[in-house]
């Protein structure tokens, strides 16, 4: 388990104190457009100073300088001018041939291996699909994937929430990623956070979720 707390000021100018844990396994971040979400992520990676990390001990941050991380923007934010697999292998020294792991991953997500051609043939559902693949190619203790299902047709949607939930290491890692959908709240054992006006509560369900938007307790 991770403790996060985070003080400081939006854009806005509102000032935030977010306080919380991540649990090892799918931790799932909700929250309204403009409620701070990637603003966390940002902080919580390290791209942004201010958050404090414990596990147990405190974390040295920022976190992808001390800890093996995967990071999917929105959006995905894969280069057109490189080709698939110098976008997977963006910014590390590695041998750009890949294994029978990669190449079974790719064909899962619908991307069939043709890693030297250039990625701006891909479309933006590949884009987002190939994105998960490179936050996800170093097995990282930490995947921080922000809105990774947003603009996915509904049948690639599940395989890649289908592809989160089956990691075969999934008990020793961190796996963090934004949405909209309330559909998301039921995946099994997930630890369900909802950020909204400059605060991170746990939630217990997508029924609870809802409510705190549409039913609002006095």
């Amino acid at each position: 388990m991770v403790a996060f707390e985070l003080k400081t000021n939006m854009a806005s100018g509102v000032a935030i104190e977010l306080k919380g844990y991540l649990e090892k396994g799918i931790n799932v971040l909700f929250g309204p457009s403009g409620s701070g979400k990637t603003f966390f992520l940002r902080h919580l990676i390290g791209l942004e100073k201010g958050v404090r990390l414990q596990d147990g001990d405190p974390i040295v941050t920022p976190l992808y300088k001390s800890r093996s991380l995967g990071y999917m923007p929105q959006g995905g934010g894969i280069l057109p001018g490189l080709t698939i697999i110098e976008n997977i292998y963006l910014g590390r020294s590695k041998d750009l041939k890949p294994n029978a792991a990669l190449k079974e991953q790719m064909e899962s997500l619908g991307l069939k291996f043709y890693g030297d051609e250039r990625s701006n043939k891909l479309s933006g559902g590949e884009k987002l699909r190939l994105a998960l693949i490179r936050a996800m190619v170093d097995e990282p203790e930490f995947l921080i994937l922000d809105e990774p299902f947003s603009g996915l047709d509904p049948y690639y949607g599940q395989i890649c929430r289908e592809l989160l939930t089956e990691l075969s290491d999934l008990d020793k890692r961190y796996v963090l990623f934004t949405t909209h959908e309330l559909d998301d709240a039921k995946m099994p054992g997930a630890n369900l956070l909802l950020i909204n006006h400059g605060e991170i509560r746990k939630m217990e369900s997508a029924t609870e979720i809802r409510d705190h938007f549409f039913n609002p307790k006095p």
